[in-house]
């Protein structure tokens, strides 16, 4: 407890309090080094954190969606793929496959496979083929 007398601090009671303290934590420090050293924080490699590891879903376990849409393409038909979880090469293959397949133009863009035209049937069959599980979502 610290006491005041008319503004002044008394310097001694909180010498005093300092030394408590300094003497509780050197008792703290002591007793975890009489125990084997165990702290929960206390080293580096406790607190940084292991990346996570992602495992890769095999193609047939990937929900890869077929869909016809006009959204955006100035009411031209795209068959839209979407769910491909691929490398960019992989599926720049893919896309080369299925546009020699289907007979069309198609592009990809942010993952997307988009082919020209009504190629639903076409693009499920050949995914197929590819050891993909493809649903065809919407009408």
């Amino acid at each position: 407890m610290i006491h005041v007398n008319r503004g002044q601090v008394n310097a001694a009671a909180i010498a005093s309090q300092n030394d408590g303290a300094s003497q509780l934590q050197q008792g703290r420090t002591d007793a975890m080094a009489s125990k084997g050293g165990w702290q929960e924080f206390g080293r580096p490699e406790s607190l940084q954190r292991g990346i996570p590891q992602q495992a890769e879903t095999t193609r047939s376990q990937q929900r890869v969606r077929v869909q016809r849409t006009k959204a955006g393409k100035g009411g031209k038909l795209v068959t839209a793929i979407t769910g491909l979880e691929i490398a960019e090469a992989e599926a720049k293959a893919l896309l080369k496959a299925l546009k020699a397949t289907a007979g069309t133009g198609g592009t990809l863009k942010d993952g997307v496979i988009e082919l020209q035209g009504d190629q639903v049937a076409i693009a499920l069959t050949a995914l197929e083929k590819e050891g993909f599980r493809p649903k065809q979502a919407g009408g």
